[in-house]
């Protein structure tokens, strides 16, 4: 998980098993992404992927852009002018570019309704993993019940081990345990499926992202500079300095932001007391950079009012720029924090076929014992989980309402 920073009294994460991993992950993310566990992000704030303030500042951008005119008519019209000598700001240059804003912003639909229903996706996948995991345990007891056996592993001493250890299984029961690979089989389609998911939303909020920081913020860049050179500032040019400085100062704490938000999971460490947010999406140095850019985005809309004039370009240019700034990044949080939620759900496909295969290995009834055990460490918290997934997406469905 990219993005998360656990520290707790039981080891690093890379020192779990797949097991274990399978059997604590799950639980602690979702508890953490539906607010039952503190975080450096206010609970209200919290919105599945994306974020409240992300959604509506977000939608905010979409309803500024998308009403740019695109036909050269009506540019020349907002522009006010046909030809301004200056290639960059010719309208054909300018209609190119709100051309290729709204395409960006008309993205953002497919992203949100991915997000939303990712999120029904997930409270799905709670309720059938919980159903098919409780089903094979409920096979596995039956077996068991046939031989009269009750109890745990941890009940037993040596030789009632070794006793059970030698009670092999018979061609019936053999058959009873092949029949459980079909409800493995289930599980591990479902999770495979559910991963694809959320891959799908990652790289929406990829493309999202990276269109506006690799093509639509470098052209604006080149316009920008085209105006500030083309001897037309005349007295905005002090104006226009402080907020190229704001610009480099958010700019950074942008960059502080995403590196902030992509720390590895490397040197992390979990246990059973929970969560310890430090870093990454939830910790509190990622928020405070953001608030800190907010703030200086305040100061650059305040600057923006002072260097208004009749001048449209300047006007139109500006207004441009104000939104990048504020959006860029967003979505850098959504592309992350869809990272991290398929990897925990990695750890959940490694164990289910690891299970696959050791359910093959299967003899006696001590090894199917100690299947069903370790299977039910990671089945049971899902009962958990269920609620945790029906509050993150009755909340998501919730603030996604048009």
């Amino acid at each position: 998980m990219n993005t998360l920073t656990i520290q707790s009294e039981a080891g690093s994460i890379e020192s779990l098993s797949v097991h274990e991993a399978a059997s604590y992950m799950p639980e602690q993310y979702l508890k953490v992404m539906s607010g039952a566990t503190l975080s450096g992000i206010d609970k209200k704030e919290l919105g599945f992927l994306i974020r409240r303030g992300d959604i509506a500042n977000t939608r905010q951008y979409v309803r500024h852009v998308q009403v740019l005119p695109t036909r050269l008519q009506d540019v020349r019209q907002r522009l006010n002018y046909e030809s301004i000598g200056v290639p960059e700001l010719e309208p054909e240059s300018i209609m190119k570019m709100h051309v290729s804003i709204v395409a960006h912003a008309n993205t953002w639909s497919a992203l949100e309704v991915g997000t939303k229903e990712l999120a029904r996706q997930l409270e799905k996948f709670s309720a059938e993993f919980l159903l098919f995991g409780n089903a094979l345990l409920d096979l596995i007891k039956e077996v068991e019940l046939g031989r009269r056996l009750t109890g745990t592993l941890e009940e037993l001493t040596d030789q009632e081990h070794q006793k059970l250890s030698q009670m092999l299984l018979n061609a019936t029961e053999k058959k009873g345990i092949s029949s459980l690979k079909q409800y493995l089989t289930m599980l591990q389609e479902r999770t495979q499926k559910f991963i694809k998911e959320v891959s799908h939303v990652e790289k929406l909020a990829c493309v999202f992202e990276t269109t506006l920081t690799d093509d639509l913020i470098p052209t604006l860049q080149i316009k920008l500079s085209a105006y500030k050179y083309s001897g037309k500032l005349g007295e905005r040019d002090d104006w226009v300095d402080q907020i190229e400085e704001l610009d480099e100062q958010i700019e950074l704490l942008s960059a502080t932001y995403k590196k902030l938000v992509g720390l590895a999971f490397s040197g992390m460490a979990a246990g059973p007391l929970g969560l310890v947010i430090t870093g990454g999406v939830f910790g509190d140095k990622a928020e405070k950079c953001r608030k800190q850019k907010n703030q200086l985005i305040d100061k650059r809309r305040v600057a923006r009012e002072k260097v208004r004039e009749v001048d449209r370009v300047a006007d139109l240019l500006d207004g441009l720029q104000e939104q990048f700034v504020d959006l860029q990044g967003r979505m850098f949080s959504a592309e992350v924090g869809a990272k991290q939620l398929s990897q925990v759900w990695a750890y959940i496909a490694r164990y289910l076929d690891e299970a696959s295969d050791e359910l093959d290995q299967v003899d006696n009834m001590a090894e199917l014992h100690l299947f069903a055990l370790n299977l039910s460490l990671v089945i049971n918290p899902w009962r958990s989980i269920k609620n945790y997934s029906i509050q993150i997406s009755s909340a998501f469905n919730e603030l996604v309402k048009p």
